[in-house]
Protein backbone atom coordinates (compact mmCIF):
# COMPACT_ATOMS: atom_id res chain seq x y z
CA UNK A 1 0.00 0.00 0.00
CA UNK A 2 1.86 3.84 -0.82
CA UNK A 3 1.93 6.18 1.32
CA UNK A 4 3.30 9.62 1.82
CA UNK A 5 5.15 10.09 4.77
CA UNK A 6 3.67 13.51 6.32
CA UNK A 7 5.96 14.08 9.64
CA UNK A 8 9.20 12.10 10.39
CA UNK A 9 12.35 12.26 13.31
CA UNK A 10 15.65 10.99 13.37
CA UNK A 11 17.37 12.89 15.93
CA UNK A 12 15.47 11.76 18.89
CA UNK A 13 16.24 8.42 20.80
CA UNK A 14 12.98 6.90 19.53
CA UNK A 15 12.24 8.32 15.91
CA UNK A 16 8.83 7.92 14.78
CA UNK A 17 7.28 8.80 11.29
CA UNK A 18 3.67 9.73 10.31
CA UNK A 19 1.87 8.26 7.07
CA UNK A 20 -1.07 9.42 5.23
CA UNK A 21 -2.49 5.93 5.49
CA UNK A 22 -4.96 4.56 8.57
CA UNK A 23 -7.30 1.32 8.94
CA UNK A 24 -9.93 3.15 6.46
CA UNK A 25 -7.21 2.22 3.74
CA UNK A 26 -6.49 -1.35 5.69
CA UNK A 27 -3.83 -0.67 7.88
CA UNK A 28 -3.16 -2.09 11.10
CA UNK A 29 -0.57 -2.09 13.49
CA UNK A 30 2.81 -4.25 13.12
CA UNK A 31 3.06 -3.95 9.03
CA UNK A 32 6.18 -3.52 7.31
CA UNK A 33 6.97 -0.29 6.26
CA UNK A 34 9.72 0.12 3.31
CA UNK A 35 10.97 2.17 0.13
CA UNK A 36 12.26 0.81 -2.46
CA UNK A 37 16.19 1.23 -1.05
CA UNK A 38 14.68 -0.60 2.07
CA UNK A 39 13.36 -0.67 5.37
CA UNK A 40 11.71 2.02 7.58
CA UNK A 41 10.07 0.65 10.32
CA UNK A 42 6.76 -0.91 10.88
CA UNK A 43 3.26 0.70 11.89
CA UNK A 44 2.58 1.23 15.57
CA UNK A 45 -0.77 3.34 16.09
CA UNK A 46 -3.11 3.65 13.65
CA UNK A 47 -6.28 6.38 13.30
CA UNK A 48 -9.02 6.57 10.23
CA UNK A 49 -6.76 8.37 7.95
CA UNK A 50 -3.00 8.19 9.58
CA UNK A 51 -0.80 5.88 11.01
CA UNK A 52 2.52 6.09 13.17
CA UNK A 53 5.64 4.08 12.61
CA UNK A 54 8.15 2.85 14.78
CA UNK A 55 11.30 3.55 12.58
CA UNK A 56 14.23 1.14 12.74
CA UNK A 57 16.02 4.86 14.20
CA UNK A 58 14.21 3.66 18.34
CA UNK A 59 15.29 2.15 20.97
CA UNK A 60 12.94 -0.50 20.92
CA UNK A 61 13.48 -0.89 17.39
CA UNK A 62 14.76 -4.90 17.22
CA UNK A 63 14.37 -6.17 13.61
CA UNK A 64 15.52 -9.82 12.69
CA UNK A 65 18.28 -9.73 10.03
CA UNK A 66 20.93 -11.79 7.80
CA UNK A 67 24.52 -11.65 5.90
CA UNK A 68 23.06 -12.17 2.33
CA UNK A 69 25.92 -13.94 1.63
CA UNK A 70 25.94 -16.91 4.21
CA UNK A 71 22.53 -16.52 5.83
CA UNK A 72 23.74 -15.75 9.31
CA UNK A 73 21.29 -14.64 11.33
CA UNK A 74 21.67 -11.84 14.05
CA UNK A 75 19.73 -8.55 15.40
CA UNK A 76 19.36 -5.05 14.52
CA UNK A 77 19.23 -2.24 16.91
CA UNK A 78 20.09 1.35 16.64
CA UNK A 79 22.34 2.93 19.57
CA UNK A 80 21.59 6.08 18.58
CA UNK A 81 23.36 8.81 17.30
CA UNK A 82 23.60 9.32 13.31
CA UNK A 83 20.88 8.24 11.34
CA UNK A 84 23.20 6.60 9.08
CA UNK A 85 23.75 3.12 10.61
CA UNK A 86 22.46 0.66 12.42
CA UNK A 87 24.28 -2.16 14.47
CA UNK A 88 24.10 -5.68 13.62
CA UNK A 89 24.85 -8.40 16.44
CA UNK A 90 24.90 -12.15 17.30
CA UNK A 91 26.91 -12.88 14.44
CA UNK A 92 29.71 -15.37 15.48
CA UNK A 93 33.62 -14.14 14.89
CA UNK A 94 33.93 -17.61 12.58
CA UNK A 95 31.84 -15.61 9.55
CA UNK A 96 33.99 -14.77 7.50
CA UNK A 97 32.20 -11.01 6.53
CA UNK A 98 33.54 -8.32 4.15
CA UNK A 99 32.82 -4.60 4.19
CA UNK A 100 30.05 -4.21 1.56
CA UNK A 101 28.24 -6.98 2.45
CA UNK A 102 24.65 -6.69 2.06
CA UNK A 103 22.42 -7.44 4.83
CA UNK A 104 18.70 -8.04 4.23
CA UNK A 105 16.22 -9.52 6.64
CA UNK A 106 15.41 -12.29 7.67
CA UNK A 107 12.29 -14.78 7.40
CA UNK A 108 12.46 -14.54 10.82
CA UNK A 109 10.44 -11.81 11.27
CA UNK A 110 6.78 -11.72 12.56
CA UNK A 111 6.73 -7.93 10.17
CA UNK A 112 8.82 -8.06 7.98
CA UNK A 113 9.12 -10.46 4.17
CA UNK A 114 12.59 -12.02 3.99
CA UNK A 115 15.56 -10.53 1.81
CA UNK A 116 14.60 -6.81 1.81
CA UNK A 117 17.50 -4.57 1.51
CA UNK A 118 18.40 -3.48 5.15
CA UNK A 119 22.22 -2.05 4.11
CA UNK A 120 25.37 -3.03 3.33
CA UNK A 121 28.47 -3.20 6.09
CA UNK A 122 30.61 -0.49 6.85
CA UNK A 123 33.11 -2.36 9.76
CA UNK A 124 32.93 -5.04 12.51
CA UNK A 125 35.15 -5.58 15.17
CA UNK A 126 34.69 -8.52 17.58
CA UNK A 127 33.19 -7.60 20.92
CA UNK A 128 34.59 -7.95 24.58
CA UNK A 129 34.95 -12.10 24.81
CA UNK A 130 35.78 -12.46 21.17
CA UNK A 131 32.84 -15.12 19.77
CA UNK A 132 30.43 -12.12 17.72
CA UNK A 133 30.53 -9.12 16.32
CA UNK A 134 29.67 -5.81 16.67
CA UNK A 135 28.93 -5.26 12.70
CA UNK A 136 28.42 -1.12 11.79
CA UNK A 137 25.52 -1.32 8.82
CA UNK A 138 25.38 1.63 6.53
CA UNK A 139 21.17 2.09 5.77
CA UNK A 140 20.49 1.37 2.20
CA UNK A 141 17.08 3.79 2.95
CA UNK A 142 17.73 7.47 3.58
CA UNK A 143 15.82 7.92 6.59
CA UNK A 144 16.22 11.76 6.77
CA UNK A 145 14.59 12.44 3.55
CA UNK A 146 12.12 9.16 2.59
CA UNK A 147 8.69 11.20 1.55
CA UNK A 148 7.16 8.24 0.30
CA UNK A 149 7.02 4.28 1.69
CA UNK A 150 5.45 0.75 0.99
CA UNK A 151 3.29 -0.82 3.97
CA UNK A 152 3.35 -4.44 3.30
CA UNK A 153 0.27 -6.45 4.57
CA UNK A 154 1.43 -9.82 5.23
CA UNK A 155 -1.57 -12.35 4.73
CA UNK A 156 0.06 -15.02 5.95
CA UNK A 157 1.11 -13.59 9.56
CA UNK A 158 -1.76 -14.19 11.74
CA UNK A 159 -2.09 -17.89 10.11
CA UNK A 160 1.73 -18.83 11.45
CA UNK A 161 1.32 -16.75 14.63
CA UNK A 162 -1.96 -18.89 15.21
CA UNK A 163 0.04 -22.42 14.40
CA UNK A 164 2.68 -21.33 16.55
CA UNK A 165 1.00 -20.50 19.95
CA UNK A 166 -1.13 -23.79 19.10
CA UNK A 167 1.98 -25.58 19.00
CA UNK A 168 3.73 -24.22 22.04
CA UNK A 169 0.58 -24.74 24.56
CA UNK A 170 0.50 -28.40 22.84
Amino acid sequence: IPAEVVNNSVHRRNNYLTLNRGYRQGITSDMAVITSNGIIGYTKDVSANFSTVLSILNKDAKISAKIKRFGELGSLIWEGGDYRYGLLQDIGTHVKIMKGDTIVTSNFSDIFPSNITVGTVESFVPREGGEFYNIKVKYSANLKNVTHVYIINNILREEKKNLEERSQHD
